[in-house]
């Protein structure tokens, strides 16, 4: 099963009904007492052999026949205790700058904890703070699960220092319903099926052993398929949990914190960890307290005092600017649409199912007193000091790495392409990334302006060029410039519509205009969703495909010829074809479609399932194919008949027939 069958097959599911009906849960079960009756079976009659062995060395009349009768037993012994072991093994989720938290170490939070234990009926048996934007409860399983697990809370500091108590709540509520006694649990155990199916399929894989080929040939087949009945579950699940937490807290509570997450992310990503991080250009040791300035404490004494931050997260919704950037950042964040690459759904998504306003909700109020202050108290600082000092121990090599650096990456990328300047002639792609570089390095505006207007000279429709001239142009208050600017970039671009929306909204509420900002992010929206719905098109690869025929030089056929000589054993023929968009004919996508040679003798004998179909995938995913532009590759299965009789007509074969 490919991306492309899954993705069909997990629509196929959701048009079928709710997936927390009774019945669908049934299915999934089914599903389930599969995989556990044919891989457990498997282990427990491998398990047995000892028996066998015994039996026969008793009753054997021929010593040499029992020995090697009883040496096969052994092996195969020895193969249901690797199966088992593996197929029960719990990956360790959390990293190792996780630390382990106590009752009297913040005695507020765990009596949070008791009451979210009380109200999901969820026993907690360890809590351990990590440096992730998050909260999650792992469950290690006692005797594969017969003896109930041992449940184990994960909470992020930096969800702490941001989130106000109301929005932690919220979280926190929503991993417990994750457990609780219904329909929670048994989503719960079947995504840690998933995880465990797969992991049991690499392990075999690596193997490659003829014993275990049944075996890796049947998760071959049924992982995936699994995945895709139980992903409608678990997603199901993430809607379930968050009426949940609405229900304990409110739903204005459960919406916020899931706006709050995504904006606070942003926040860590490209203002806190960064500027952290310009410390060590000065110092050569990382004697930093960066939890101290995340709760905005005082640094303890004997490390150096980290620069006041420019943006701290209690003003990030106080600054006028600011405010505007984090109106823009929300509505990206809000125009994604739900896809197939993970369980959780869209943000839009959630927060329309908890009953609340999503095309145009306000902006979260200033964090003035974060949940941290209130569930840490006067441990604060303690807690934060042991968080540094895992974060120093963990992050020294890195922080090395970049005090080696002679200087900053934006610095020499600029003094690069100066270099190049003096010694060859600049194209309009050279001259654009000399402006980015000259703003990154906060050079005089008109200096930006020039090397942006050379790029236009040397190619008038360099869409890119044009988009960052309209915001140098809002940098610049050139109201009057900026607007037909950034309409002529969509014209000759149409993937920076959404780009000169935002650009054009911001501007909008920098004049005050609340009108129009209202009208250029709703537009915004809809170029984003329009956008993405096209994407979910491209990447799903089917019969009834616009492709056409692309026209390739020599050389780019040569070059892809060359690049694909490793597989060309494996391959019958290679196809090259355009897909365009039915729901937007302006965007489009390369396709390299990939037809594997296969015979029933080399099903039988080889130890790797089809193992020029699975060759080829594991070699693309591995490699890079100089494709012109952006594509995404398919190897086709049997499943793609209706297709494979389409591409002599709308595909460019790259391989002379044999």
């Amino acid at each position: 099963m490919n991306q492309s069958d899954f993705i069909r097959r997990v629509r196929q599911l959701e048009s079928g009904g709710p997936a927390r009906d009774q019945r669908f849960q049934w299915r999934v079960l089914g599903w389930l007492l599969l995989g556990y009756g044919v891989i457990g079976g498997t282990a427990l009659l491998a398990m047995l052999a000892p028996v066998a062995l015994f039996l026969a060395l008793l009753f054997s009349k021929h010593l040499i026949v029992a020995v090697l009768f009883g040496g096969s037993l052994l092996a195969a012994s020895h193969f249901g205790w690797r199966l088992l072991k593996t197929l029960l093994a719990v990956p360790v989720e959390h990293g190792e700058d996780a630390l382990p938290l106590q009752r009297q170490q913040a005695p507020k939070l765990f009596e949070l904890l008791d009451t979210l234990e009380r109200a999901f009926q969820v026993r907690v048996h360890q809590v351990r703070l990590d440096a992730r934007l998050n909260a999650a409860i792992r469950q290690q399983p006692r005797l594969g699960g017969l003896l109930g697990s041992r449940n184990t809370l994960i909470i992020g500091m930096p969800l702490l220092a941001t989130f106000t108590l109301e929005q932690a709540t919220a979280v926190l509520a929503h991993e417990f319903a994750h457990l609780r006694g219904d329909h929670g649990r048994f989503g719960s155990h079947v995504y840690q099926m998933r995880l465990s199916w797969y992991r049991l399929r690499h392990h075999l894989e690596r193997q490659r052993s003829y014993a275990s080929y049944p075996l890796l040939r049947f998760l071959r087949w049924y992982a995936p398929r699994f995945n895709a009945e139980s992903f409608v579950l678990n997603r199901a699940s993430e809607y379930a949990a968050d009426q949940a937490s609405a229900r304990l807290t409110s739903a204005e509570d459960a919406a916020t914190a899931l706006i709050v997450s995504h904006l606070a992310d942003h926040w860590l990503d490209r203002v806190f960890w960064p500027h952290v991080y310009r410390h060590s250009r000065e110092h050569a040791e990382p004697d930093v307290a960066p939890y101290h300035l995340m709760l905005g404490l005082t640094a303890p004494v004997g490390r150096i005092p980290l620069a006041e931050m420019a943006m701290p997260w209690s003003q990030v919704f106080r600054d006028p600017k600011e405010w505007i950037s984090q109106t823009i950042l929300m509505h990206e964040h809000l125009s994604r649409l739900t896809d197939y690459d993970d369980t959780h759904p869209s943000l839009y998504d959630r927060i329309s199912a908890l009953g609340m306003e999503a095309d145009l909700p306000p902006l979260p109020l200033p964090c003035d007193y974060p949940a941290s202050q209130v569930l840490l108290d006067e441990n604060q600082s303690v807690i934060a000091e042991q968080l540094d000092a895992l974060w120093r121990e963990h992050q020294r090599a890195y922080w090395h790495e970049q005090h080696q650096l002679h200087e900053p990456p934006e610095l020499a990328t600029y003094h690069g392409l100066l270099r190049k300047q003096a010694t060859q002639a600049f194209s309009a792609e050279d001259w654009l990334q000399l402006a980015i570089a000259q703003m990154a390095l906060g050079k005089p505006n008109e200096e930006c302006r020039l090397s942006l207007r050379a790029a236009l000279t040397a190619e008038p429709q360099h869409a890119r060029s044009l988009h960052q001239l309209g915001l140098l142009a809002i940098r610049m208050e050139n109201w009057a410039e900026a607007p037909d600017i950034l309409q002529q970039a969509m014209q000759v671009d149409p993937q920076l519509e959404a780009a000169c929306l935002d650009a054009l909204a911001r501007m909008a509420m920098l004049q005050e205009d609340d009108l129009a900002a209202e009208r250029y992010l709703l537009a915004h929206d809809e170029a984003l969703r329009r956008y993405g719905r096209s994407r979910q098109e491209l990447a799903c690869v089917d019969a009834s495909d616009n492709l056409q025929r692309p026209t390739l030089s020599a050389y780019q056929r040569k070059q892809l010829q060359e690049a694909l000589q490793p597989v060309r054993g494996w391959v019958r023929q290679v196809w090259v074809a355009h897909k365009v968009s039915r729901l937007n004919p302006r965007h489009t996508t390369w396709l390299l479609l990939v037809e594997p040679q296969t015979s029933a003798a080399e099903s039988l004998l080889s130890p790797v399932r089809s193992s020029h179909t699975e060759a080829c995938r594991v070699w693309l995913d591995r490699h890079t194919v100089p494709m012109p532009d952006y594509y995404q590759d398919h190897v086709l299965t049997r499943h793609d008949a209706l297709l494979l009789a389409r591409l002599p007509e709308c595909a460019l074969p790259l391989f002379d027939p044999a």
